[in-house]
């Protein structure tokens, strides 16, 4: 039994792979999972957009693949309690997901029978779930730290407008790094306690009361001074205490990476802290009490918690469900109106300055992160040479002047059989554009001859599209 049909309102993204029985989905595949990791697919979300295979049974499952299965049995479980058909819905995801990212969740909601009428940031959902209930100005920073990521967004509500000014984000950092280093902390203490290593083939039980033993601990540190933890294996026993000023010593580094994250998030803003009306917490690794007395000393406001941190985004992404149902004329229009970000830079690629070879390449950015989406930009280049027939245009994701190696390459525009100019000019027009998901579009025109080509990561179609 999932824990959807029992009622709890969470569903972990864990799949658990059983001869002889169909996949499950949810809490009892996580527990599954501490006892035999060689059967089940978690902490998959990063993956999206590579295809990496995570998991190999009847057949090869990619991080869309296992999207999909979750997103299919979330499906199910609305039907089951609604006795609807449910085939439309808007996705939530983190605020740094790259277009690569979002159109493997678009995808992998398709395959579940999910068409997408929207992609929200996570942030920006909290936000409208906060802005709701509350239609007084004001501006406030969301920190959401989850199981695994980190993303914090400036958002400022004006009347009717909730508007992301700037966002910024971690992707591998949540609360799931958090329990590892109690888990690290359980583990060391019990073999020098007992002068036995275990192993995670031959004492698979130990590793899964590790990781729930880890887990309360945490929990508990974040109403208590201390928890004390009792584990054993093969007739070994070990008792820990685990003070929260330890805690605090084991997760300095992961601590101090989420305040330097939100300032970098007010920065990116063009404010200072001094502009901010309140801090909301979101995500259930924001209840941690070192975590927000960080963030309190260091802004000078109390971080909230007036929604649930768990339940913030779900609210938001229901909220914005409501605003697409009435701009589509299924329910009455809203009043409330919601305007996102850039997460990253788009441009194309140059050569650095001297440069010569591809290693030379680097990120030429159009439009800036943070810029109010949708938006488009446009610019003019020259060829190289007068005699040029082709010319071929590299288009990424990424921050300006960032190696193109390391930026997400969209893909390429090559104009060929370009007639020759004897005057040279800025001939190729090359127009860039992000719709209101943030997904790129970018199309080249040689203003001389006609020739043109679009490359894309088509919101609706989901596949990357070169014409």
């Amino acid at each position: 039994m999932r824990p959807e049909q029992s009622g709890d309102f969470y569903t972990p993204s864990v799949i658990c792979f059983e001869k002889g029985r169909p996949a499950f989905i949810g809490l009892e595949a996580f527990y599954e999972g501490l006892v035999h990791p060689d059967k089940v697919a978690a902490n998959f979300k990063l993956k999206l957009g590579s295809n990496e295979v995570l998991y190999r049974g009847k057949q090869d499952y990619t991080a869309r693949d296992l999207a999909a299965a979750v997103i299919s049995a979330l499906k199910a479980d609305v039907e089951r309690r609604t006795n609807t058909t449910v085939d439309r819905a808007v996705l939530s995801c983190p605020a740094n997901f790259r277009d690569d990212a979002k159109a493997a969740l678009l995808e992998a909601a398709k395959t579940a029978g999910i068409e997408a009428d929207g992609l929200i940031s996570e942030p920006a959902a909290a936000g409208l779930a906060y802005s709701y209930e509350k239609r007084h100005d004001r501006r406030f920073v969301i920190v959401d730290l989850g199981g695994g990521t980190l993303d914090v967004s400036i958002i400022e509500v004006t009347g009717n407008s909730v508007t992301v000014e700037a966002t910024d984000g971690v992707p591998k950092l949540g609360g799931n790094d958090f329990t590892q280093r109690v888990e690290k902390r359980i583990l060391e203490q019990f073999e020098e306690n007992t002068h036995y290593t275990p192993s995670r083939d031959a004492d698979p039980l130990f590793f899964q009361e590790l990781y729930q033993k880890a887990e309360a601990a945490k929990v508990t540190l974040t109403d208590r001074d201390k928890a004390t933890v009792v584990i054993g294996c093969r007739g070994q026993q070990s008792i820990l205490e685990i003070k929260r000023s330890d805690f605090v010593s084991l997760c300095k580094d992961l601590f101090d990476c989420c305040l330097a994250c939100a300032d970098k998030a007010v920065q990116g803003s063009g404010k200072k802290w001094q502009d901010i009306d309140s801090l909301v917490m979101v995500g259930g690794a924001s209840r941690m009490p070192h975590l927000q007395e960080k963030l309190a000393n260091a802004t000078g406001l109390v971080p909230k918690m007036d929604i649930e941190p768990e339940r913030a985004v779900a609210m938001g992404a229901a909220l914005k469900a409501r605003l697409v149902l009435g701009e589509k004329g299924v329910l009455p229009r809203s009043e409330i109106f919601v305007r996102e970000v850039a997460a990253h830079g788009l441009g194309c690629a140059v050569l650095k300055p001297g440069g010569h070879g591809e290693e030379d390449l680097i990120q030429a950015v159009l439009i800036t992160k943070n810029t109010p989406i949708p938006a488009q930009r446009t610019d003019h280049f020259f060829l190289e040479h007068e005699d040029q027939t082709t010319v071929v245009i590299v288009v990424a994701q990424g921050d300006d002047g960032k190696p193109i190696k390391d930026c997400l390459k969209i893909g390429e525009l090559t104009l060929d059989n370009l007639p020759e100019e004897p005057k040279r000019t800025k001939r190729i027009k090359v127009d860039y554009s992000l719709d209101t998901n943030g997904m790129a579009s970018v199309t080249a025109l040689d203003l001389v001859g006609g020739t043109t080509k679009t490359v894309s990561i088509d919101c609706k179609q989901s596949v990357k599209n070169v014409t």
